[in-house]
């Protein structure tokens, strides 16, 4: 009875999700909305609080533990409600990622900072499902300009999710450097189950297999800007990861992590265990806080 349950809740959710239409990438979920998060305790102040006017999100304000510091992310929208841009300004510089559309998908992302071209990405999708096949990221000359501002930046980590594969590149190279990186996409229905990331200039591959957990679903569904690890892409909350690296045809590193949930009634996560073998011996926690909740 309770997996029947389950069940329906989980197609009632669809059905509402669906409702925004199939080629459309707006995050406007009918429940549960995101709030607040604390990444590894519930005490203090939360990693993530996310602000929103007229239904739209207008801010995340991001508290780096490290520093003590709140950063505070702004959005821009279309007329379409579709995000055009997400700003971040310090004393120092300011920081911007531009979003460019098809039909209301995403196309094409522009990282600045102080208004110069740091990094583009362009996406390519299945002409029939209109689901992600591709995604090109170009790193280029202008991109490592500030490495240091780039590489230290919480908004850019935040969003697109520092590459370390490029950053070895780079120094290795000190500083002459063209480089791009091609992710392939694969979907099982409305879930990403692999990621292959080919560096054709350094001779590496990252392979990520994903599996799910169907009885809950996954309340970042529909932050598509949100590039760090796809996961506003797949409907239900990833179950296990198993990443490998291979270098010139050989194996160099493997991290395998699975996940458990407590799900509120909705099944949403309330709370989040991350177990990754074999670099850490404790799980990490997330706890998350709704607006209905």
């Amino acid at each position: 009875m309770k997996k029947f349950i389950y069940s329906l809740a989980l197609i009632v959710l669809v059905i509402a999700f669906s409702s925004c239409g199939n080629n459309e990438e707006i995050y406007n979920p009918k429940t549960c909305k995101l709030y607040k998060i604390w990444d590894k305790s519930e005490v203090g102040d939360p990693t993530e609080t996310f602000s929103y006017e007229k239904n739209l999100l207008k801010t995340i304000d991001f508290f780096d533990e490290s520093d003590s510091v709140h950063y505070m992310f702004d959005f821009q929208y279309n007329k379409d409600k579709t995000v055009s841009e997400i700003s971040h300004e310090t004393a120092n510089y300011t920081e911007a990622i531009k979003i460019f559309y098809s039909d209301k998908l995403v196309c094409r992302m522009l990282y600045t900072m102080d208004d110069s071209l740091r990094m583009e990405l362009l996406f390519q999708r299945d002409p029939e499902t209109q689901k992600l096949v591709k995604i090109v990221e170009y790193y280029d000359m202008d991109y490592y300009h500030n490495f240091e501002a780039v590489n230290k930046s919480v908004f850019f980590n935040y969003f697109i999710g520092f590459n370390d594969v490029a950053e070895e590149y780079f120094l290795q190279n000190k500083g002459a450097l063209s480089l791009h990186c091609n992710r392939d996409i694969t979907y099982t229905e409305e879930n990403i189950t692999k990621v292959v990331e080919t560096y054709p200039e350094y001779n590496q591959v990252v392979t990520s297999n994903y599996t799910y957990i169907e009885e809950s679903y996954n309340p970042y569904y529909g932050l598509n800007y949100a590039y760090k690890g796809l996961r506003g892409y797949s409907l239900y909350n990833v179950l296990s990861s198993d990443v490998t690296t291979t270098v010139n045809g050989s194996v160099t590193k493997q991290i395998f992590s699975d996940y458990e949930y407590v799900l509120n009634d909705k099944l949403y996560p309330r709370r989040q265990i991350v177990r990754e073998r074999p670099d850490a011996d404790y799980p990490v926690n997330t706890y998350f806080l709704y607006l209905s909740e």
